[in-house]
Formats: C-alpha cells, sequence, structure tokens
C-alpha cells in the first residue's frame, strides 16, 4: 500500500468484491454440500458475518490511517512553519547583531571626538586663563604711575588694540 487514502468509490468497489466473493464461495459450497448444504447454509452466514465484520475492520483501519496520515500531514506542516519561524529569527539575530556592531563603532566613534573635545577645552582654558594673567598683568602697569603719570597715554600709541582692552577693566 503506498500510503494514498482509497476515493470513495474505490472503497465502495472493494466492498461489493468482498460481498461477491464471500456470496460466490458460500454457493458453490452449498452446490457441492448438495443436501447437506442446510447445515452449510449456517457456516455460509458465519463466512458472511465474518466477512461483514472484516469489511467494517477494514474501513476502520483505512479511517484511522487517513487520520494518521491528515495528523502527519498538520505535523509537517507546523515543522515546516517552525522552521521557517525560526530561520527568520536567525537572520534578524544576524541583522540586529550587525547592528549592534555598527553602533559600537559609532560609539567608539563619538568617544574619541568626546576626548578630542575634552583635550582642545582645556587646552583654550589654559589660553584663556593665560590671555587673562596678561591682561591682568597690562592693566596693572598701565595704571601705574611713573613720574607720577600713568602709561595709559603712551601705551595708547603704541598699542590701540591693547587700550581698548584695558578700557573694559
Amino acid at each position: 500500500m503506498t500510503g494514498a487514502p482509497l476515493s470513495q468509490q474505490q472503497q465502495q468497489e472493494t466492498d461489493m468484491i468482498a460481498t461477491a466473493t464471500n456470496e460466490m464461495t458460500a454457493a458453490i459450497e452449498a452446490a457441492r454440500a448438495g443436501d447437506q448444504g442446510r447445515g452449510f447454509a449456517v457456516v455460509a452466514d458465519e463466512v458472511r458475518t465474518l466477512a461483514s465484520r472484516t469489511q467494517k475492520s477494514t474501513e476502520e483501519i483505512q479511517q484511522m490511517i487517513e487520520k494518521l496520515q491528515k495528523g502527519s500531514q498538520d505535523a509537517v506542516s507546523a515543522m515546516d512553519t517552525s522552521k521557517q519561524s525560526a530561520e527568520s529569527s536567525v537572520q534578524q539575530t544576524e541583522e540586529t547583531k550587525e547592528r549592534l556592531l555598527a553602533m559600537k563603532a559609532s560609539v567608539g566613534t563619538i568617544h574619541s571626538m568626546n576626548q578630542q573635545i575634552a583635550q582642545a577645552v582645556s587646552e583654550q582654558h589654559q589660553v584663556v586663563g593665560e590671555v587673562n594673567n596678561n591682561i591682568t598683568v597690562f592693566v596693572m602697569l598701565a595704571k601705574k604711575p611713573v613720574n607720577g603719570q600713568t602709561m595709559l597715554p603712551v601705551m595708547a600709541k603704541s598699542s590701540l588694540p591693547c587700550l581698548l582692552i584695558c578700557a573694559a577693566y
């Protein structure tokens, strides 16, 4: 048997052939027996009953086979669906991994840039401190009297921009 379920027509034909075969066998045996065929008729009835039960059992077995085949097909379908879901999950995991690696590289770049910015800010802070100290010294010198005069007019002639800075103080 190939495992394919019988069609309803095939099943009916099989049942009909089984019934006809049983009846023919009983008739042949009864004809051979002659007068003794009456006793054989009882046996033939039993044979028919047995054939009927066999046929019913065959139908039940066929139904069970069909249910098992359907269950197997459903299981295969469920496994295929699960396989596809697993493959999709693997693909999504790989994509997520790639994105996380790209993010990690970006964070590393940002961290490096932040360090460079922090260093530049520190250097600028240091330069601003030096400029501030120089301006303070310049203002102190400009306000310091020399021979009764402050140095502001002298410095103004030589360094107008510095005078503007000093005036702001």
